[in-house]
Parts: C-alpha cells; sequence; structure tokens
C-alpha cells in the first residue's frame, strides 16, 4: 500500500512502469534487497519470479545509488527491471500497426521481448501485422543508438500470421 512505490501505466506502451533510485543498503530484513509486484495495493494478487503468481522475490543487488527502470505487463505477469535484464525492444517498420505512435521507435514496449519463464531467452509474438515487406532492429534500453545485430528483413505472407521475434543474448 506504499504510494512512494507505485507504477504508472503508459497508455502507448501497455506496460506498467517506474524509475527509482536504489539504494545499496536496501536490506532491512537482512534477507536480501528484492522485489515483486503487488496489485491493487494489496499481496492477495502478486508476481514475482518467471511472472509466476505468488512467485519468488526478485533479487536486486546494487553496489553503489542506481536509478533502478522497473516494467510491469499485465498481459503476461512478467515483472522485471533495467538493472539486471536487458529491455529489448523489436524496432521497425511496423510498430505503428502494434499501437506505437511511430515506427522504429525503440521506447515504444508494444514489440518487447520478454523473458517471463527465465529462461535466457526474449521473445515477442504478434498477429497484428498486415502482409508485407518489413524491417526490424533489436534496440536495448529503450534506446534507438544502442542495437543489437544489423538491420533484418522479414516478410509476413498474410495479414494476422503469427511472427516470432527471439533473442537469445548466448547464441
Amino acid at each position: 500500500s506504499c504510494d512512494l512505490t507505485l507504477l504508472t501505466y503508459d497508455e502507448e506502451d501497455g506496460v506498467w512502469q517506474g524509475e527509482f533510485e536504489i539504494q545499496p543498503s536496501n536490506d532491512d530484513d537482512k534477507k536480501g534487497p528484492r522485489y515483486k509486484v503487488a496489485l491493487n495495493g494489496s499481496w492477495d494478487e502478486n508476481y514475482g519470479a518467471n511472472a509466476a503468481r505468488g512467485g519468488a522475490d526478485i533479487p536486486l543487488m546494487v553496489n553503489e545509488t542506481t536509478p533502478v527502470k522497473f516494467y510491469y505487463d499485465h498481459e503476461t505477469h512478467w515483472i522485471t527491471d533495467n538493472y539486471n535484464t536487458p529491455i529489448l525492444v523489436a524496432m521497425g517498420d511496423f510498430q505503428d500497426q502494434l499501437g506505437c505512435a511511430a515506427n522504429n521507435d525503440a521506447g515504444c514496449l508494444r514489440s518487447w521481448l520478454q523473458d517471463s519463464e527465465g529462461s535466457g531467452t526474449f521473445r515477442f509474438i504478434t498477429t497484428a501485422l498486415k502482409a508485407g515487406d518489413y524491417t526490424i532492429q533489436l534496440a536495448k534500453n529503450e534506446d534507438s543508438t544502442n542495437t543489437i545485430g544489423e538491420i533484418q528483413t522479414f516478410t509476413v505472407k498474410a495479414d494476422g500470421d503469427e511472427i516470432y521475434f527471439g533473442y537469445d543474448p548466448v547464441k
């Protein structure tokens, strides 16, 4: 019920977000710094590691005072932060079809690749694209100058085809 840690719903992104200064000594109960998301000011519905309802706390150890942005997707129940996890966005000339205000927008999380299972592989799946040829590049941490790999092209053969975007940071 602490109003100081409320996340704000971003209408364009469709994701709850909030940035907070995290202190290295944030360990009052000596169990280690950690977090999870509690909905509607109560622990009745909460999500932790691997998007599990009532799931384990997520560790968050910082060595110095650090601004950390937290993200919660109510559709997948994934709660994460940009300190422990790269925030990967499929940036390209298709994003307006997903509800983004503009294409090639690294800050629009409607094409956010998530690893809600904690497998190490990030993915985004959509059926919202119309038939056509498109370009894509992964942007890291909502920064269009921080990209991974080269621009790729892909084809959607028919309106509504399921399109899978995946990223394995090891491979």
